[in-house]
Protein backbone atom coordinates (compact mmCIF):
# COMPACT_ATOMS: atom_id res chain seq x y z
CA UNK A 1 0.00 0.00 0.00
CA UNK A 2 3.21 2.15 -0.34
CA UNK A 3 2.62 2.77 -3.90
CA UNK A 4 1.60 5.96 -4.89
CA UNK A 5 -0.26 4.38 -8.16
CA UNK A 6 -3.61 4.11 -5.85
CA UNK A 7 -3.86 7.64 -6.07
CA UNK A 8 -3.24 8.69 -9.70
CA UNK A 9 0.60 9.06 -9.10
CA UNK A 10 3.16 6.76 -10.54
CA UNK A 11 6.84 6.22 -9.05
CA UNK A 12 9.68 6.36 -12.08
CA UNK A 13 13.32 6.05 -10.89
CA UNK A 14 12.39 7.55 -7.54
CA UNK A 15 10.53 10.32 -8.80
CA UNK A 16 6.84 11.30 -8.69
CA UNK A 17 4.81 11.86 -11.87
CA UNK A 18 1.19 12.18 -12.51
CA UNK A 19 -0.87 9.40 -13.89
CA UNK A 20 -3.21 9.15 -16.88
CA UNK A 21 -5.12 6.75 -14.87
CA UNK A 22 -8.15 7.51 -12.20
CA UNK A 23 -7.53 7.37 -8.64
CA UNK A 24 -8.41 3.92 -6.67
CA UNK A 25 -8.51 6.17 -3.40
CA UNK A 26 -7.94 9.58 -1.84
CA UNK A 27 -4.68 11.36 -1.22
CA UNK A 28 -5.68 12.10 1.93
CA UNK A 29 -6.86 8.40 3.01
CA UNK A 30 -3.30 7.12 1.14
CA UNK A 31 -1.01 9.67 3.65
CA UNK A 32 -3.39 7.95 6.56
CA UNK A 33 -2.71 4.47 5.42
CA UNK A 34 0.90 5.41 5.13
CA UNK A 35 1.11 7.40 9.14
CA UNK A 36 -0.54 3.86 10.34
CA UNK A 37 1.64 1.55 8.42
CA UNK A 38 4.94 3.49 10.14
CA UNK A 39 3.20 3.03 13.63
CA UNK A 40 2.60 -0.21 13.11
CA UNK A 41 6.53 -0.95 11.68
CA UNK A 42 8.08 0.36 15.15
CA UNK A 43 9.30 -2.08 17.06
CA UNK A 44 7.47 -2.18 20.67
CA UNK A 45 8.95 -2.79 23.71
CA UNK A 46 6.93 -3.61 26.78
CA UNK A 47 7.89 -3.73 30.53
CA UNK A 48 5.58 -6.39 31.42
CA UNK A 49 6.45 -9.92 31.61
CA UNK A 50 4.02 -12.47 30.19
CA UNK A 51 2.58 -14.76 32.39
CA UNK A 52 -0.10 -17.24 31.95
CA UNK A 53 -2.81 -15.76 34.04
CA UNK A 54 -1.82 -12.32 34.06
CA UNK A 55 -5.29 -10.02 34.54
CA UNK A 56 -7.34 -13.79 34.31
CA UNK A 57 -8.42 -13.48 38.41
CA UNK A 58 -9.56 -11.12 41.12
CA UNK A 59 -9.42 -11.86 44.69
CA UNK A 60 -12.35 -13.83 46.26
CA UNK A 61 -11.30 -11.95 49.53
CA UNK A 62 -11.19 -8.73 48.84
CA UNK A 63 -11.65 -8.24 44.73
CA UNK A 64 -8.64 -6.85 43.96
CA UNK A 65 -7.11 -8.04 40.78
CA UNK A 66 -3.97 -11.03 40.98
CA UNK A 67 -1.00 -10.60 40.08
CA UNK A 68 2.24 -12.83 39.10
CA UNK A 69 5.46 -12.49 40.19
CA UNK A 70 9.15 -14.67 39.83
CA UNK A 71 10.45 -16.11 42.57
CA UNK A 72 13.61 -18.23 42.60
CA UNK A 73 12.39 -19.49 39.31
CA UNK A 74 8.77 -20.20 39.87
CA UNK A 75 6.00 -17.97 39.21
CA UNK A 76 3.58 -16.88 42.38
CA UNK A 77 -0.36 -15.91 42.36
CA UNK A 78 -0.45 -13.09 44.65
CA UNK A 79 -3.25 -10.39 45.73
CA UNK A 80 -2.18 -7.18 44.45
CA UNK A 81 -3.72 -6.00 48.33
CA UNK A 82 -4.94 -2.26 46.96
CA UNK A 83 -7.85 -1.76 48.13
CA UNK A 84 -7.85 -3.24 51.75
CA UNK A 85 -6.10 -5.28 53.83
CA UNK A 86 -6.48 -8.94 52.80
CA UNK A 87 -4.56 -12.42 54.49
CA UNK A 88 -4.64 -14.12 51.08
CA UNK A 89 -1.51 -15.44 50.53
CA UNK A 90 1.36 -16.25 47.63
CA UNK A 91 0.06 -19.59 45.75
CA UNK A 92 2.21 -21.32 42.88
CA UNK A 93 1.01 -21.12 39.05
CA UNK A 94 1.48 -25.02 38.81
CA UNK A 95 -0.82 -25.25 41.63
CA UNK A 96 -3.61 -22.74 39.77
CA UNK A 97 -2.85 -24.58 36.87
CA UNK A 98 -3.41 -28.32 38.16
CA UNK A 99 -6.64 -26.92 40.20
CA UNK A 100 -8.02 -25.70 36.56
CA UNK A 101 -7.27 -28.85 34.84
CA UNK A 102 -9.05 -31.30 37.52
CA UNK A 103 -12.40 -28.50 37.46
CA UNK A 104 -11.90 -29.49 33.52
CA UNK A 105 -12.03 -33.24 34.00
CA UNK A 106 -15.18 -32.38 36.01
CA UNK A 107 -17.18 -31.03 32.97
CA UNK A 108 -15.28 -33.22 30.52
CA UNK A 109 -16.89 -35.94 28.31
CA UNK A 110 -15.68 -39.77 28.65
CA UNK A 111 -13.71 -41.14 26.13
CA UNK A 112 -16.07 -43.57 25.10
CA UNK A 113 -18.80 -41.02 25.13
CA UNK A 114 -16.37 -38.97 23.09
CA UNK A 115 -15.44 -41.87 20.50
CA UNK A 116 -18.77 -42.91 20.77
CA UNK A 117 -20.49 -38.98 19.39
CA UNK A 118 -17.44 -38.98 16.52
CA UNK A 119 -18.42 -42.39 14.89
CA UNK A 120 -21.87 -41.09 14.62
CA UNK A 121 -21.23 -37.69 13.73
CA UNK A 122 -18.89 -39.51 10.69
CA UNK A 123 -21.54 -41.19 9.65
CA UNK A 124 -24.12 -38.65 9.63
CA UNK A 125 -21.46 -37.09 7.19
CA UNK A 126 -21.28 -39.57 5.09
CA UNK A 127 -25.38 -40.03 4.89
CA UNK A 128 -25.17 -36.54 3.89
CA UNK A 129 -22.73 -36.22 1.88
CA UNK A 130 -24.37 -39.32 -0.68
CA UNK A 131 -27.72 -37.21 0.01
CA UNK A 132 -25.86 -33.45 -1.16
CA UNK A 133 -24.53 -35.43 -3.93
CA UNK A 134 -27.88 -37.04 -5.40
CA UNK A 135 -29.22 -33.40 -4.90
CA UNK A 136 -26.46 -31.46 -6.75
CA UNK A 137 -26.53 -34.03 -9.80
CA UNK A 138 -30.39 -33.66 -9.76
CA UNK A 139 -29.67 -29.87 -10.53
CA UNK A 140 -26.26 -29.96 -12.66
CA UNK A 141 -28.75 -32.49 -15.00
CA UNK A 142 -31.79 -29.84 -14.88
CA UNK A 143 -29.31 -27.00 -16.03
CA UNK A 144 -27.86 -29.22 -18.65
CA UNK A 145 -31.49 -29.66 -19.79
CA UNK A 146 -31.93 -25.87 -20.27
CA UNK A 147 -28.37 -25.34 -21.82
CA UNK A 148 -30.04 -28.25 -24.95
CA UNK A 149 -33.35 -26.39 -24.33
CA UNK A 150 -31.61 -22.84 -25.20
CA UNK A 151 -29.31 -24.74 -28.02
CA UNK A 152 -32.38 -25.94 -29.71
CA UNK A 153 -33.55 -22.95 -29.33
CA UNK A 154 -31.33 -21.26 -31.13
CA UNK A 155 -31.28 -24.36 -34.25
CA UNK A 156 -34.70 -22.96 -34.73
CA UNK A 157 -34.56 -19.54 -34.45
CA UNK A 158 -31.76 -20.08 -37.26
CA UNK A 159 -34.02 -22.09 -39.01
CA UNK A 160 -36.88 -19.34 -39.01
CA UNK A 161 -39.62 -21.40 -37.29
CA UNK A 162 -39.61 -18.75 -34.26
CA UNK A 163 -39.63 -14.89 -34.89
CA UNK A 164 -36.81 -13.13 -33.05
CA UNK A 165 -38.89 -11.38 -30.76
CA UNK A 166 -40.40 -15.16 -29.88
CA UNK A 167 -36.65 -16.45 -29.47
CA UNK A 168 -35.22 -13.66 -27.01
CA UNK A 169 -38.73 -14.07 -24.65
CA UNK A 170 -37.82 -17.67 -24.76
CA UNK A 171 -34.68 -17.48 -24.16
CA UNK A 172 -35.03 -14.94 -21.54
CA UNK A 173 -36.86 -17.53 -19.43
CA UNK A 174 -34.94 -20.23 -20.22
CA UNK A 175 -31.37 -18.25 -18.87
CA UNK A 176 -33.43 -16.72 -15.95
CA UNK A 177 -34.84 -20.66 -14.92
CA UNK A 178 -30.89 -21.23 -15.32
CA UNK A 179 -29.75 -18.86 -13.20
CA UNK A 180 -32.00 -19.57 -10.59
CA UNK A 181 -30.83 -23.03 -10.45
CA UNK A 182 -27.51 -22.63 -10.18
CA UNK A 183 -27.90 -19.77 -7.41
CA UNK A 184 -29.53 -22.83 -5.65
CA UNK A 185 -26.72 -25.08 -6.52
CA UNK A 186 -24.39 -22.57 -4.87
CA UNK A 187 -26.21 -21.85 -1.87
CA UNK A 188 -26.73 -25.61 -1.15
CA UNK A 189 -22.71 -26.18 -1.54
CA UNK A 190 -22.12 -23.07 0.46
CA UNK A 191 -24.38 -24.50 3.42
CA UNK A 192 -23.08 -27.88 3.24
CA UNK A 193 -20.08 -27.28 3.35
CA UNK A 194 -20.41 -24.39 6.39
CA UNK A 195 -22.26 -27.17 7.97
CA UNK A 196 -19.67 -29.96 8.11
CA UNK A 197 -17.00 -27.04 8.88
CA UNK A 198 -18.67 -27.01 11.98
CA UNK A 199 -19.07 -30.41 12.85
CA UNK A 200 -15.40 -30.57 12.60
CA UNK A 201 -14.81 -27.90 15.19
Amino acid sequence: MTNPIYVGLIRWHNEIYEGKHEPIISKKLFDQCQEVMKRKSKPKSSGFKQFLYRGFFRCGECGCFITTETQKGHNYLRCTKRKNPCTQKYVREELITSQIQEEIKKVSLPLDWLKWMIEENAKDQSSEVQSSEIFSQKIQNEISLLDSKIEKLMNAYLENALSLEEYREAKSALVGSKQLLKEKLLAFEKKSHNRFELAEK
